[in-house]
């Protein structure tokens, strides 16, 4: 049965929580949501992605990767191109590939900045580095030839890609390793200067080139997956990073969700844009950021109203984790499902529970049922 409510997509290559909950949370304000994604490629991601489907309205199955840092090929999609959807959310590599496709161009109301010919800017890690740069935003420095690299260091970058992947920080004698490895992936490679400090965050919602809410905040990843996604946020009393961020959106005039990466050290150095929802947003949901309430609006055509006020110091879990026994686990791991379900509704807890039932497998011996 064709639905004539307005529908948003959420493109991804594999299994994503983060959109799982961003898609019911959309259902209860009365959207289809759209499900866009490649064939699971393990079995585990399989059931995630059978459970999830009854976060989203429709699945469609039609993104074809290899894998890795394969680039998406989008011929076959279908879902994006229908009259009734307002928004897309993708990943970045998929952003890029649906921006690369012609039909992409017949389609403005789904453009993230005025010139839609501009829009690869925002996936691609060296134009968003310049963008940043020109918006006077400290960057760290970066080349594109590696001759020109002057460090024992370096950091290289695929300059598609999102959630760290394709990312090495190596000593400079591996350059060429590297270069052949990723030869002809991720619209070509580049180097960066390697900044020691700590990586923070700024997340929020921008409107035709201004930010509207955002937070600052430190990540905790989990001790079970050091190198997996975060676990826990710290909210951060951090003005420079949001004004950095503000320079950067009204420099490209973009509208939409927005995570920014920061290696704070004398200064906050910006080192990545991720130009969507982000795995965090629920979490700072949780901690009083109305990132869901200025998208919704936005998606209904309400005008924007800058949203000045800062969140205090709150420490908010991002999804269910190991935390301790397996018992401890399965606790805190349903408190952060009801607490997020205040805004996902009954669809984002059920999508919630492989999460679930992935930190408590990893977590510690189980506790014994006697008294």
């Amino acid at each position: 049965m064709r639905s004539d409510r307005p529908a948003v997509v959420l493109a991804d290559t594999e299994p994503w929580e983060a959109f799982t909950w961003l898609a019911a949370a959309l259902r209860r304000q009365g959207f289809d949501t759209y499900r866009l994604t490649a064939p699971p490629g393990t079995r585990l991601q399989r059931l995630s992605s059978a459970l999830y489907r009854i976060a989203y309205t429709r699945t469609e199955v039609s993104l074809e990767w290899a894998g890795g840092t394969a680039p998406v090929d989008t011929t076959a999609v279908g879902c994006v191109w229908r009259d009734t959807v307002v928004d897309v959310q993708a990943a970045d590599r998929v952003g890029a590939a649906l921006i690369e496709d012609p039909r992409w161009a017949q389609h403005p109301r789904l453009h993230r900045v005025p010139a839609g010919e501009r829009e690869m800017r925002l996936y691609d890690k060296l134009t968003q580095t310049l963008d940043a740069e020109a918006a006077g935003c400290p960057v760290p420095r970066t080349w594109t030839d590696p001759a020109d690299v002057t460090s024992d260091r370096v950091v290289i970058k695929q300059r598609l890609g999102s959630g760290g992947d394709a990312v090495v920080i190596v000593p400079t004698t591996e350059i060429d390793t590297w270069v052949r490895r990723w030869e002809g992936q991720g619209g070509g490679i580049v180097f960066q200067e390697v900044i020691e400090g700590a990586v923070l965050n700024v997340g929020g919602f921008a409107q035709d080139g201004e930010l509207v809410v955002a937070a600052a905040y430190a990540t905790e990843q989990s001790p079970t997956d050091p190198e997996g996604p975060s676990v826990r946020i710290r909210t951060l009393q951090r003005p420079d990073l949001i004004e950095s961020v503000a320079a950067y959106v009204a420099r490209t005039r973009y509208t939409g969700a927005i995570c920014v990466d920061f290696i704070s050290a004398d200064e906050g150095y910006l080192i990545d844009v991720n130009p969507r929802f982000f795995g965090s947003w629920a979490a700072l949901q949780a901690a009083g950021l109305p990132l869901l309430e200025t998208y919704v609006d936005h998606l209904r055509g309400v005008p924007a109203v800058p949203n000045t006020r800062q969140l205090g110091e709150i420490v908010q879990w991002t999804a269910p984790t190991a935390a301790g026994s397996r018992l401890d686990t399965t606790r805190t791991g349903i408190g952060v499902l009801r607490e997020f379900a205040r805004f996902t509704g009954p669809r984002g807890y059920v999508a919630g529970l492989p999460g679930l039932a992935r930190a408590v497998r990893a977590a510690g011996a189980p506790v014994p049922l006697t008294p």
